[in-house]
């Protein structure tokens, strides 16, 4: 029956607790007064009026709340509130309710956790008295999940194979004392497990050095390839050095007819004066005129 969900509120020296449960063990820890003994308490209320303390509601609160979420009881989930108040009279008042995940109501509340508890839980003084038989099967009520038939059956098989595997045992014992070990035979015993791991050794050493080989092969390969690339650069860097000693050679040309046209220029001298046109202009219009 794992707890799934905890909160406490207002229960013994507890005001506020909530916390979800994770698989395994889980610690509950804190200086004194923090409250694991009431937590642990507020656990206990579960099993009925017997185990609720004499005081479960906390100093000046006026109700105290214990709920618990628990999982795999036939349903998805178990809702479980236990509730405490101080009635009219002045009395001491509590509730137990369970319900399923949407929220129906079981009858007989207190019975049924009875019931789960009594499944549960069992008194560890008492288990000891036990003989192994029956504490086995107490721990058996734990895992209600797990086939103790199949496993039974398992071990009859098992048990039964190795019988037969003894008693074929026997019978290579008795055939192994029949051998005979010729004169011969040499005195050091031969280690053939060792024999193979040399084999294995030798068999890893040379495929390490085939290994090496191809990639020697695979690297003059690129080798190879760099060399012919280099050789063509070679060749276009020639063929660009003969580009730029012509384009060079034109410059010069170009160069020498600059310097000799701006020779002409220097030695051309000034330009003469421009002719008045508009003077030439006026007699031509005053002779039409005349």
């Amino acid at each position: 029956m794992p707890i799934s969900y905890l909160r406490i509120n207002n229960y013994m020296r507890v005001e506020n607790v909530e916390f979800n449960p994770k698989g395994g063990l889980n610690e509950i820890t804190g200086a004194n007064g923090a409250g694991k003994t009431s937590t642990l308490s507020a656990l206990a209320t579960m099993g009925g009026k017997k185990e609720i303390a004499w005081k479960p509601i906390r100093d000046g609160a006026e109700e105290a709340t214990i709920e618990i979420h628990v999982d795999g009881i036939g349903t998805a989930q178990i809702r479980i509130v236990r509730k405490f108040w101080t009635d009219k009279n002045g009395r001491q008042a509590e509730s137990l309710i369970i319900e399923s995940a949407d929220g129906a109501r079981f009858p007989s509340p207190q019975n049924m956790m009875t019931g789960w508890l009594g499944a549960f839980a069992f008194d560890p003084l008492a288990f000891t008295r036990m003989d192994a038989k029956e504490q086995a099967e107490i721990l058996k009520r734990f895992v209600p999940d797990f086939d103790f038939n199949a496993i039974d059956k398992k071990n009859r098989e098992d048990f039964e194979t190795r019988t037969d595997v003894n008693r074929s045992a026997k019978d290579l014992r008795a055939r192994v004392g029949g051998i005979i070990v010729p004169a011969d035979t040499p005195d050091e015993p031969i280690d053939e497990s060792a024999l193979v791991e040399e084999l294995q050794s030798a068999g890893a050493h040379n495929s390490d050095i085939e290994k090496r080989k191809a990639n020697r092969q695979s690297l003059q390969r690129d080798i190879d390839q760099r060399a012919d690339g280099v050789g063509r650069s070679h060749a276009k860097i020639d063929e660009l050095k003969q580009q730029i000693s012509a384009i060079e050679e034109s410059i010069t040309v170009d160069e020498g007819w600059i310097s000799e046209q701006k020779t002409r220029l220097a030695k051309a001298g000034a330009l003469p004066t421009p002719i008045d046109q508009s003077a030439i202009t006026a007699k031509i219009n005053a002779a039409r005129t005349i």
